[in-house]
């Protein structure tokens, strides 16, 4: 009798780990979505490498940062110098060279996947809650954020011993980085992207609350750096904790904790 009870027990817990469909296919969706943004993001940021705080920014101006992978604009080639009429600042210029590199297809298939990224991040938030995997798996409990299950998960993940005791296969690290991305930079994201768009922009001038248009399209850079070095981490954590068993679980649903 005890024997079937531990049997029964442990095949719920490993349908309890089981990755749902709905899970499996956005997360596949979300995959396909966010290579095709890095991959327009890359081109738009690479028409021009330089990021700016407050309304404008072009050449003329003092820029905040300059991407290093793309190449540097030619200097000099201005003509047409136009200043304001009591202030000898540059109001415009015209170049004398035809530039090389445009972006206009990669800024379109960006805003178009943007749409389909908020739609799947929003079915999947919308099943976490109905299902009750975000408070069961997602959510981090006190327990997760006290220094003893920091630090033991920590050791864990560096190979330097301890064990677990979770109640859900995420530990306090993942809940934690997990909350922080779902929660706070896709959100973040989202909204700067929504700031730099044309039409949006006109209609509710999202870009103020930021300081700017430029300061959108910066603070929109370094959250897509720090989501790009997440799913970095994310896929080298795939392969050492066993990408077979990993990918596996994620394509077929099978549980992904023994």
């Amino acid at each position: 009798m005890d024997q079937k009870i531990i049997v029964s027990t442990e095949s719920v817990n490993r349908r309890s780990d089981r990755h749902p469909l709905w899970v499996r296919a956005s997360h596949w969706l979300l995959a396909g979505w966010m290579l095709t943004l890095m991959w327009t993001g890359a081109t738009i940021i690479y028409a021009h490498p330089r990021l700016y705080f407050g309304d404008v920014g072009n050449d003329l101006t003092p820029f905040f940062l300059e991407v290093p992978f793309a190449p540097k604009a030619p200097e000099g080639g201005w003509v047409g110098r136009t200043t304001f009429v009591e202030r000898s600042d540059v109001a415009s210029l015209s170049r004398t060279f035809k530039p090389s590199r445009q972006n206009s297809w990669a800024r379109s298939l960006h805003f178009l996947m943007a749409w389909m990224l908020v739609l799947t991040v929003f079915c999947y938030v919308m099943f976490q809650i109905i299902s009750g995997r975000l408070h069961r798996n997602l959510l981090p409990t006190r327990q997760d954020l006290t220094y003893g299950a920091l630090t033991q998960d920590i050791k864990i993940h560096l190979h330097l011993g301890g064990h677990t005791n979770r109640s859900s296969s995420y530990g306090s690290l993942q809940k934690i980085t997990y909350g922080i991305i779902i929660f706070i930079a896709v959100p973040m994201q989202i909204f700067t992207g929504l700031a730099m768009s044309p039409a949006v922009n006109a209609a509710l001038r999202l870009s103020n609350v930021l300081g700017g248009y430029q300061s959108a399209r910066t603070i929109h850079f370094i959250l897509f750096a720090i989501i790009v070095i997440f799913l970095f981490v994310h896929v080298i954590m795939v392969f050492v904790s066993g990408a077979q068993q990993k990918l596996t679980g994620i394509i077929f649903g099978e549980a992904n904790v023994e």
